[in-house]
């Protein structure tokens, strides 16, 4: 309070108050509750850019629980209502209208617009590539790779896609081989052949690893071979299944890409009118029967050599069928690359000519077995073992050369090489098994020059021979045995299955015209000289008299016996039992033999062109004739006169020739097939 005009106050407490002006309306300090809430009011821009359309909110608050409110001057961003909104002054925007290709996967397609008139019209200014919507879309063009594309006839196609990624992890080896009956041999209901189209050619895709078993055999529930002519494998295949190919007897021609290094066996059976295979270097080995009965094949040679089979320098070893019954098969060129052959041109007998490098070690069991056209062979010297079976029923052959590194001969090696006429077997053979040579009909000579008699096994030179006299007394015979003069006793004496041939060993040579063999078992022999004609084989001493002799090998530097060459002399019998005639003698002379009333066979090699007069006349011990040569040789008069009728053996094929030829029309009731 003052009492001076305001200059001092005093603090006396006065004793009257009024209220002076508002200092707060409903103050918390007065004990009013405050309550508040947002309001919408209207729309504001706001955001980053300023275009982003919100709405606003506006504080009220009540004192009084709610029953009124105020409105403060606080506000506050609501909810988004547009972004880039034209009502901030915004005139972009940035719209999918629709998809864009990126080489082949199809994205969503963002265009950024312009307005000028408030949006009622929009420009496009710029494209961008928004979200990928489907990798290898046809929408962009693209074709998925085919994992096969049939073709059919009347030019109908199918194919299949190779699978996705996630088809390839769901399904594994499924998706990535051709499996059976996968592709439909035929299109139903189409008019050529029936009610069928036949599938002519199928080409397989890069994403196939495999072929599966069957995979074009099988038609209705049978294994039966595709109509199909022509297949292509890629380089990404690396396994053919077992019978892939079985009876596909339309198939011209396939290539196995080198890739492949697994042929699971029977692969090619049957396929009748496959020309040309052209087989990849990951094949290592032709096994399984691959190719048996494939009918049309011409030729094998090595990769390049255009042969119907090319064979790659990979191949070590041809076995287990591998071309048994190719029947068309004519001329076989091994690759030097392989060492083992085995069982693989059975029943070939089409087969002219053979081919085996010095790589080859072996010829295993059954290799040419009833190869009965094939008319010589010639083993390297690379060959150690020939073996069972090997040559069995080459009938065919005349000329067969062992090398020199054979040092075992098998079973039935050679048996029924029924046109054999002579065989070397070289030094370093140790070991020869049973009827090695059994059934060779015109076997004359086995020339043997190891100094140790081989391992011989049971009937090794044993031949069978039916009489036909006489069916229940068959005849057994063995060629003769050379072997080296200084080592015949040892071969005599070795004993065991050589012992049965003892009277068939002799140590004849080229470098002797022939080798007399007297009673009392010796010998005399006299060397070959220019001429080749057997002039006499009575020598001038007194210790090999000419009637005593009873056996001749007559030397094959000699090619024609002359006149009266062993007929006895007057007043005399001959002992002469066997005579060995040499491979090459062309002619025998008027009465060479007249009157050898002992000998017992006569074996004419397959070269003789003539026989002279009265050459066997008077032969009254013979049991059989045995000539060779497939052409009738000319005969003289009263050749085979008084041989007791003795059966005349000629060449398969040529016994109707013989019976009408010219002097040999005389015997036509005693010639025979050999």
């Amino acid at each position: 309070m003052s009492y001076d005009g305001g200059i001092t106050w005093s603090d006396v407490v006065p004793l009257v108050y009024h209220k002076g002006d508002l200092y707060e309306a409903n103050s918390t300090s007065c004990g009013a509750v405050e309550m508040e809430r947002w309001v919408n009011s209207g729309t504001t821009c706001s955001g980053a850019s300023g275009y982003d359309k919100y709405s606003l909110q506006v504080k009220q608050v009540s004192y009084d629980g709610g029953i009124t409110w105020e409105t403060t001057q606080f506000y506050k961003l609501g909810d988004l209502i547009e972004e880039n909104s034209l009502d901030c002054g915004y005139y972009y925007r940035t719209i999918s209208t629709g998809y864009t290709c990126v080489g082949y996967d199809k994205y969503r397609l963002i265009e950024n617009q312009v307005t000028y008139d408030s949006g009622a019209t929009w420009v496009t200014t710029s494209t961008t590539t928004g979200d990928l919507v489907e990798t290898n879309s046809s929408y962009c063009g693209y074709v998925c790779p085919k994992k096969w594309t049939a073709y059919y006839e009347g030019g109908r196609v199918y194919s299949e896609c190779c699978c996705t990624e996630e088809e390839l992890d769901a399904m594994g080896n499924f998706c990535t081989y051709i499996r059976t009956q996968e592709i439909n041999p035929y299109i139903p209901n189409e008019p050529s052949y029936g009610q069928y189209a036949n599938l002519n050619y199928v080409e397989i895709g890069d994403c196939v690893v495999g072929i599966a078993d069957h995979a074009f055999c099988y038609i209705a529930g049978h294994y039966v071979g595709y109509p199909l002519s022509g297949v292509s494998i890629p380089n990404s295949v690396t396994e053919i299944g077992w019978g892939a190919f079985d009876g596909c007897d339309r198939l011209k021609s396939i290539v196995i890409p080198d890739s492949v290094t697994r042929m699971e066996g029977r692969t090619f059976v049957d396929c009748s009118g496959l020309t040309s295979v052209k087989i990849g270097s990951g094949i290592t080995e032709l096994d399984s029967l691959e190719f048996v009965g494939c009918k049309s094949l011409r030729s094998i040679g090595s990769t390049g050599s255009g042969a119907s089979v090319e064979i790659p320098y990979t191949v070590s070893a041809i076995t287990s069928s591998a071309f048994t019954n190719c029947t068309g098969l004519l001329n076989v060129e091994i690759p030097s690359s392989v060492t083992f052959l085995e069982n693989c041109f059975r029943n070939c007998y089409s087969l002219s000519s053979v081919t085996i490098p010095n790589s080859v070690t072996t010829i295993g069991k059954g290799t040419f077995y009833n190869c009965y056209g094939l008319p010589s062979i010639n083993i390297s010297d690379g060959v150690t073992s020939i073996g069972e079976d090997a040559f069995y029923n080459c009938s065919g052959l005349t000329n067969v050369n062992i090398g020199s590194g054979v040092t075992s001969i098998g079973n039935y090696a050679f048996e029924k090489c029924k046109k054999l006429s002579a065989i070397t077997i070289p030094d370093n053979v140790t070991s020869i098994g049973d009827y090695v040579f059994s059934g060779c009909t015109n076997l004359e000579y086995i020339y043997i020059s190891n100094p140790t008699p081989p391992t011989l096994g049971m009937s090794a030179f044993t031949t069978y021979a039916a009489n036909l006299s006489n069916p229940n007394n068959s005849v057994y015979y063995a060629p003769t045995i050379v072997v080296p003069c200084e080592y015949i006793g040892t071969y005599i004496n070795s004993g065991g299955n050589w012992g049965k041939y003892s009277k068939k060993i002799t140590c004849l040579t080229p470098e002797y015209q022939y080798r007399a063999t007297y009673s009392g078992y010796t010998t005399y022999s006299k060397e070959c000289d220019a001429g080749g004609v057997l002039v006499s084989v009575r020598p001038d001493n007194q210790h090999h008299p000419f009637s005593a002799m009873t056996k001749l090998d007559i030397g094959d530097c000699i090619i024609e016996l002359k006149y009266q060459l062993c007929e006895p002399d007057y007043g005399s019998t001959s002992i002469l039992k066997e005579v060995n005639f040499p491979t090459y003698l062309e002619k025998i002379g008027n009465r060479a033999f007249f009157n050898c009333s002992k000998l017992i066979m006569v074996i004419l090699p397959s070269t003789v062109t003539s026989i002279g007069d009265s050459a066997f006349y008077g032969c009254s011990g013979l049991s059989n004739v045995t000539i060779n040569a497939t052409t009738p040789p000319t005969l003289g008069n009263y050749v085979f006169n008084n041989t007791n009728d003795c059966t005349i053996y000629v060449p398969y094929g040529s016994v109707e020739e013989y019976k009408s030829a010219p002097g040999w029309s005389d015997y036509a009731s005693r010639i025979r097939s050999a």
